[in-house]
């Protein structure tokens, strides 16, 4: 019995007891309610709210709020710290090169490679460094050098295109003009079309470059002029010529600088040198008459042949030489006929018996002769341009309608002598100035050249292919490949001849040089960190080699990352002591680290596109972030505060958008930490519409 009430005794104190604590508790939950802290605030949503019925708004938030627990985020490292996939490595510019890997201080590294291949380089320079060249070919054709230098290596392909067109790239366009008096027109309209010329060229991707002589010392000129063939240079080349006139009893010299129908006497100077003085006067059955004779200042085939000889020409341009003049290939006249009284002179061409057919000087022939030779042995089209009739034309008729017919004997004669020429040096025709707008469409076509043909391409002699039909620009580009030719070509470092030959004429591009080859850097070091791997030459079954630097990695890591920083650089150096080139690909860092900084930027993000931002009038809890306890806040780098992620929002350009004017990221104060974020395994985002704040709490 005793017993029994002892029992009962025992439990009515427990009962008593429970019943003082359960009060107790009660007590102080309502007592922690009123301290509306966010963790007694917590406890009481997920306790006593529960069994009541009345509504608590931020109960209901944050009962509904989903919890994002934090975990380990795995993530691949595709890059390098620059931003680029891939590094080439030459070690011809620089035997030493650099770069960096960005990783998380707190990564749990699981894989680190890359794969290495050797680079394909391509030279496309010819020796002279330029890229492109081109050759002008005359009537007739001719061949073409151009020159490579074989670079070091393996190499794999060897290509160059050639392309035809009627234009060639640089022209040197020189104008030979008669400064006798008749030529006034000529030279107005010559020095009036220059300009316009060269821009109507530079359209076509034609460089012109012109040059004006003025023939001896004549007293007409433009301001065009460049500059004087002097009339003793055209004396000089002269052929020493030497005949019986049949009208005097001693043979002269058929070349009278100076010596003009209105002068009894002149002087000149023979091919020997000497000075010598003549008569060129004479009388035929009581007539005054004068001889025939040279003049340098109208002596366009001399002229012509003195520049094609002589003239600083570009290399590689289309070379032209347009003698432009009213007289015969040496200047002068026919025959002068003085009648009686004075000054009734005239000039005398008639074809009677009894007066003798006194024309040409007999030094045509070897002046068109060495015009053509001058011509063709300097790659120089020569066409000549016979001026119009007026001004006088000195007894030839040069411009007269009747040219061909009534004046066929001197006219004619010249204009065949132009035309062989133009025929011999540049298969085109001589040209007839009417006016100046006519002048520059002649002088535009005479540019022009027709489509190459017939076309041979060597490399150091040997044919490697050939192009029989018209390279126009629908047939162009004719890519030619010479590799094996030019793996033939001596030993690296020496030059490699490229060479063009065709019968035709035509302008040819060669672009688009391609030398592909491969150069080992045998021998090579990579450095991760303080630890070096050591590399070898490549082989044809070894052309792409993996590295894998995990353990490296991991070793670097340990030195050189910073304590308060959240990423490390981790230094990677290529050397190698001799030429080659390499490609880094396939950068691969396989890796796993908490990204609670990001996380925590993005959650602030989100909750104030939630509250309208800023818009909302309404307090609500937006998130809550929960850490793994094994998460060590053991560095200073890991600790999170309101400055960190208003650089973020600075970094982001994000402060027009959400704003921390405390922090100088906009004029609104948007953000608001309760503490800074350490130690701390719960995190909650909420909103407070009052000051229109996003609160970390």
């Amino acid at each position: 019995m005793n017993l029994l009430l002892n029992k009962k005794s025992e439990l009515s104190v427990y009962l008593i007891f429970s019943v003082i604590i359960t009060v107790a508790a009660i007590m102080i939950l309502f007592t922690l309610i009123k301290s509306k802290s966010d963790i007694t605030r917590k406890i009481y949503c997920r306790t006593i709210y529960r069994v009541k019925s009345e509504k608590d708004r931020y109960c209901e938030n944050y009962l509904s709020l989903k919890t994002e627990v934090l975990y380990n985020k795995e993530k691949s490292i595709k890059e390098f710290a620059n931003t680029k996939k891939d590094l080439f490595v030459d070690f011809s510019e620089d035997s030493n090169h650099y770069a960096d890997i960005s990783v998380f201080q707190d990564s749990i590294i699981e894989n680190a490679s890359f794969k290495l291949t050797l680079v394909e380089r391509i030279e496309n320079e010819f020796d002279d460094g330029k890229i492109q060249k081109s050759a002008f070919f005359s009537a007739g054709g001719g061949e073409r050098s151009f020159y490579v230098r074989i670079p070091k290596g393996e190499i794999t392909t060897s290509q160059i295109e050639l392309s035809g067109d009627k234009f060639p790239g640089k022209v040197d366009l020189v104008f030979v003009i008669d400064t006798s008096k008749s030529m006034a027109n000529e030279w107005d309209a010559l020095c009036g079309i220059i300009s316009e010329l060269s821009k109507e060229l530079e359209k076509e991707n034609v460089v012109l470059k012109t040059t004006v002589y003025g023939l001896g010392e004549g007293e007409t000129t433009g301001d065009c002029m460049d500059d004087t063939i002097h009339p003793d240079i055209l004396i000089d080349q002269e052929p020493e010529l030497d005949r019986d006139m049949g009208l005097m009893t001693s043979p002269i010299w058929f070349r009278d600088w100076g010596c003009e129908p209105s002068r009894e006497y002149c002087s000149g100077r023979n091919p020997t040198g000497k000075y010598y003085s003549m008569s060129t006067h004479f009388q035929y059955q009581d007539q005054d008459l004068w001889h025939r004779w040279d003049d340098e200042d109208e002596a366009w085939a001399k002229g012509a042949a003195w520049a094609a000889s002589n003239h600083a020409w570009r290399t590689e341009s289309k070379k032209i030489v347009v003698p432009i003049s009213d007289s015969d290939p040496t200047g002068g006249g026919p025959l002068f006929h003085h009648w009686y009284p004075p000054p009734n002179g005239q000039w005398l061409l008639s074809q009677d018996d009894d007066i003798p057919d006194d024309i040409f000087t007999g030094t045509e022939e070897p002046a068109v002769d060495s015009a053509v030779q001058a011509g063709l042995q300097n790659n120089v089209n020569i066409i000549p341009i016979h001026g119009d009739a007026s001004g006088g034309t000195e007894g030839y008729k040069i411009g007269d309608p009747e040219c061909f017919t009534t004046w066929d004997h001197t006219c004619g004669q010249i204009m065949r002598w132009m035309q062989r020429i133009a025929q011999d040096t540049s298969g085109g025709n001589y040209v007839a100035y009417t006016n100046k707008t006519a002048l520059l469409e002649e002088l535009f076509n005479v540019i022009i050249s027709p489509y190459p043909e017939n076309i041979d391409f060597y490399v150091n002699n040997n044919l490697v292919e050939s192009y029989s039909s018209k390279l126009d620009q629908k047939k162009s580009p004719w890519i030619i490949d010479f590799t094996d030719e030019f793996r033939a070509c001596n030993n690296p470092g020496d030059i490699c001849e490229l060479r063009i030959e065709t019968d035709h004429q035509g302008a040819v591009f060669l672009n688009n040089l391609r030398i592909k080859y491969y150069l080992d850097p045998e021998g090579y070091e990579i450095k991760i960190g303080d630890l070096t791997l050591h590399g070898s030459s490549f082989s044809d079954e070894d052309d792409i080699r993996k590295h894998d630097f995990t353990q490296e990695l991991l070793t670097a890591m340990e030195s050189y990352c910073d304590p308060t920083l959240e990423t490390c650089q981790i230094p990677i150096a290529f050397s190698s002591s001799s030429d080659g080139a390499i490609k880094v690909q396939e950068l691969n860092i396989d890796l796993k680290y908490y990204s609670l900084k990001e996380i925590l930027f993005q959650r602030i993000i989100d909750c104030w596109n939630t509250a309208g931002q800023g818009r909302s009038k309404k307090d609500f809890v937006c998130s809550e972030i929960v850490l793994p306890l094994n998460y060590k806040y053991d560095k200073e780098y890991k600790r999170i505060t309101e400055t960190d992620m208003t650089k973020i929002l600075i970094l982001r350009n994000w402060c027009s958008f959400i704003g921390n004017k405390e922090h100088y990221c906009g004029d609104k104060d948007n953000l608001r930490f309760m503490h800074d974020i350490f130690n701390t395994y719960n995190i909650l985002l909420e909103y407070d519409s009052a000051n229109k704040q996003v609160v970390v709490a």
